[in-house]
């Protein structure tokens, strides 16, 4: 791994500011100036619209606000797979995510909400994470919708986000998560457990999102298991009233096959 790591610290450039980024797929603004326009499965609908530098929305039909806008960042998963950031302004502890899967005409919208605790002793994530399926208006939907899955249940892994931040992975049912910080800059060796969510948008193409356990923090992810990619955003409290995107991505070793339970016994 060590050399691995030496090579890739070679040809890359080091950002200081975003270590969890050096390694996310590039950003692209060829979506730039285009509105997708989407029925919420289950009701409702969402518009996007992304421009130069920043990026709008309008809901209707969910609890979430009826419209927001901020800065956007686009990064291009697959052919035509898009993952769409946007840091929201307003309000300022919110957060919006979409895939947008152009190839098949489907997308998936995260609403992110940071709730903190009113018991500091109070124990759960901080953050809420909202899904919604969608169907992109003006296009043909093709194969099946994004959904929930068990795919992930029991898989393990390396996630190499740069020279100095080595995780290692383990989902050990449809509802948490562990992690453990095999090498890292600062807190080497933290091992815990998060809340988590898993969506399968395609073969070997998942969306992640955890909400870290008793934590301000969360993150929203697509692994790619056809190239070993993931690309994501961790979602990051800066006071009580105001959080930011950051942008995080890696490359994933899997070291091992899936965990086969004994005696027909599957987790939750």
């Amino acid at each position: 791994m060590s050399s691995i790591v030496r090579e890739k610290a070679n040809r890359l450039e080091v950002e200081q500011k975003d270590p969890l980024g050096l390694w996310r797929l590039p950003s692209t603004d060829c979506l730039n100036h285009n509105t997708y326009s989407m029925r919420l499965l289950g009701g409702g609908s969402f518009t996007l619209t992304i421009g130069q530098d920043e990026a709008s929305f309008e809901v209707t039909g969910v609890e979430w606000p009826a419209t927001g806008c901020g800065p956007v960042d686009v990064c291009e998963l697959r052919e035509n797979v898009y993952f769409v950031d946007i840091d929201t302004n307003t309000p300022s502890y919110d957060g919006m995510t979409v895939v947008l899967m152009l190839n098949k005409g489907w997308a998936v919208v995260v609403h992110q909400r940071r709730i903190p605790p009113k018991e500091l002793w109070d124990r759960g994530p901080d953050v809420r994470q909202d899904y919604r399926v969608a169907a992109i208006l003006g296009q043909d939907q093709t194969g099946e919708a994004p959904q929930l899955t068990r795919d992930l249940v029991g898989a393990r892994h390396f996630l190499l986000c740069g020279p100095q931040n080595l995780y290692e992975q383990i989902y050990l049912n449809t509802k948490c998560f562990f992690g453990h910080h095999v090498y890292m800059t600062m807190a080497k060796g933290k091992a815990e457990f998060h809340h988590a969510t898993y969506y399968k948008l395609d073969d070997d193409l998942y969306l992640i999102g955890w909400r870290e356990m008793d934590n301000a923090a969360a993150l929203i992810t697509v692994e790619d298991y056809k190239n070993n990619q993931m690309t994501g955003k961790a979602f990051h409290p800066i006071s009580q009233e105001c959080s930011v995107s950051r942008p995080v991505g890696g490359q994933i070793f899997r070291f091992n096959q899936k965990l086969s339970y004994p005696w027909d016994l599957e987790p939750n």
